[in-house]
């Protein structure tokens, strides 16, 4: 009989354990959807979300070459102008691109969507880019590649900066080269 009444006391305490972990698990994830509510605002509709892809698209298929020469003061290079005239490019979306030099598996660089080329891009990525940067695409996870302007360069150098700690990295030395490199999709491993 004792050895009942300490099997149900342990089976009692091993319920009580899994159900209070639950209801802190519980508790943390209504936390954190609170947190969201409140400081991303509610779900976007279908509609707004629709809305919102085809100002983008609508954005991105129109360039502000001169709002960004104004900004920047100077001419935009010509291989990022290249870039944006090709329309079937610039809407490619969630592929990598592998450098010629890249030797081991994730060498490779995640292109998830490109920027639209306008005033209001600049203004909305979380680092400063000056009157020397242009964000041109990103990864998906706040990280951008930009290239760097300098005097009288037609095809500037591309960079990758991360949201964590604000690495800058330079992965090519021109804008035509990373669009030269060899691309795939995860479907195509």
């Amino acid at each position: 009989m004792r050895q009942k009444a300490i099997a149900m006391e342990n089976i009692f305490a091993f319920i009580s354990v899994v159900v209070g972990v639950a209801v802190i698990i519980g508790f943390a994830v209504l936390f954190l959807r609170l947190v969201d509510r409140l400081t991303l605002g509610p779900e976007p509709t279908p509609e707004q979300r629709e809305e919102a892809m085809r100002r983008y698209e609508e954005r991105l298929s129109n360039p502000q070459w001169d709002k960004l020469e104004q900004h920047y003061g100077f001419p935009m290079p010509i291989a990022l102008r290249e870039l944006y005239e090709d329309p079937k490019l610039v809407t490619r979306s969630s592929y990598y691109v592998v450098p010629r030099d890249a030797f081991e598996e994730g060498d490779e660089h995640f292109v998830s969507s490109f920027h639209p080329a306008d005033v209001e891009t600049i203004n909305s990525i979380w680092f400063e880019c000056g009157t020397r940067r242009f964000p041109f695409a990103c990864d998906g996870f706040d990280n951008h590649y930009y290239v760097r302007f300098r005097t009288h360069c037609h095809d500037p150098p591309v960079y990758f900066i991360d949201h964590d700690g604000g690495d800058c990295i330079r992965i090519a030395d021109s804008l035509n080269t990373f669009l030269s490199w060899k691309t795939y999709v995860d479907s195509d491993w």
